[in-house]
């Protein structure tokens, strides 16, 4: 667990670096009307709105957002699927719903997967070709089935609803069908094909799952055959490409699925507890949070099942700014006691000295 804790403290840094040196730059107002004109392009619902700012939600989503704004391929796809979404939702509001609690709990495991899959991913690049290009088409074919399957799913269900997508018609659709239907539609087919070097997202899997892929080490290249005996040569380089573009475009399916859930959660009967949230994620969350407020995350004990959390405080803002910054976390803190953690944080000054430690009570 320990070796967990410490790739979330580093993943957490990395995931809303963008945000957190925005938020350097910017006063406390400013920071906050960048992140209302991020989230008022999607969410219209003033009073949604306004909680989602206050208590500090979406800090993930609003980073990566920002940090692709020049994408357009991103950006442009996340909002018109989003919008999308919205329509099929105005068409016919009762199916949509249902449509969405019957296939939650498949994208909440959806999400567990990709996490687990994170946190136990051990790809060295250094080793030789054909090891790396092993372990990075398992770690594909496992993401693509496992996570991005359920999303994919739920989306055509979803659409499907506002007749924004051909229909598929078989009683078991595959992978392919539901890719052959999705794009259809031109930003998806830019999302699922043109962004994947032209080869559908389904082949990427076949190649993955039939291991449809032949390593020629003396000229340092990957063959990958699939189709009808198509096949495209790649490097080690390209296939790093393709790790990242897959990570964006989870993200694209996340933020709209995360933002429409958020925007029905008082019509959604969701049949999962807070406590079903693993712990990796709950704390992923909270040193994502806490960065964004300059204190961010350094190092995580257990010591006899206590959490300590070591905070940093970058700016020497001292103990009123670090309780305030706790606040924003206060939904994270409250998630671990349900679990019976009761974290402990300690805070320290860049030198090394501690300022203050405790535990949090709200």
């Amino acid at each position: 667990m320990q070796d967990i804790l410490n790739r979330i403290v580093s993943s957490s840094h990395n995931e809303v670096n963008f945000l957190e040196m925005l938020a350097s730059k910017l006063s406390e107002n400013e920071f906050y009307n960048l992140k209302k004109s991020v989230l008022e392009k999607f969410i219209k619902n003033e009073q949604i709105l306004d909680h989602i700012l206050k208590t500090n939600l979406f800090t993930w989503e609003i980073s990566i957002i920002l940090k692709k704004s020049n994408d357009s391929w991103f950006i442009q796809g996340l909002y018109s699927l989003y919008q999308d979404l919205k329509e099929s939702y105005s068409v016919d509001k009762n199916n949509f719903i249902k449509k969405i609690e019957d296939d939650y709990m498949n994208i909440h495991e959806a999400l567990n997967s990709y996490h687990d899959a994170y946190f136990i991913e051990n790809i060295n690049k250094e080793v030789k070709l054909r090891h790396f290009t092993r372990s990075s088409f398992r770690q594909i074919g496992d993401t693509l089935e496992a996570t991005f399957k359920p999303y994919i799913t739920i989306i055509y269900n979803l659409l499907r609803i506002g007749k924004k997508v051909k229909i598929v018609d078989s009683k078991k659709p595959s992978f392919g069908d539901y890719i052959s239907s999705l794009t259809t539609i031109d930003y998806l087919k830019t999302i699922y094909i043109n962004e994947l070097k032209n080869i559908t997202l389904n082949q990427w899997r076949n190649i993955s799952q039939h291991s449809s892929y032949k390593v020629d080490e003396e000229a340092n290249t990957i063959i990958c055959t699939y189709g009808n005996n198509k096949s495209i040569t790649i490097t080690q380089l390209e296939i790093e490409q393709l790790l990242v573009k897959l990570d964006e475009i989870h993200a694209l399916h996340k933020i709209a699925i995360d933002f429409i859930l958020f925007e029905l959660t008082n019509e959604i009967n969701f049949d999962f507890e807070l406590k079903d949230l693993s712990i990796e994620t709950i704390i992923s969350d909270l040193c994502s949070t806490m960065s964004t407020y300059q204190y961010p995350v350094i190092d995580i004990n257990i010591e006899e099942e206590k959490y300590k959390f070591v905070v940093l405080d970058k700016n020497g803002n001292l103990k009123p700014e670090f309780i305030k910054a706790l606040n924003q976390v206060s939904a994270q803190i409250f998630m671990l006691k349900e679990k019976g953690i009761f974290p402990l944080f300690g805070l320290y000054s860049v030198s090394g000295n501690k300022i203050a430690e405790g535990k949090i009570d709200f």
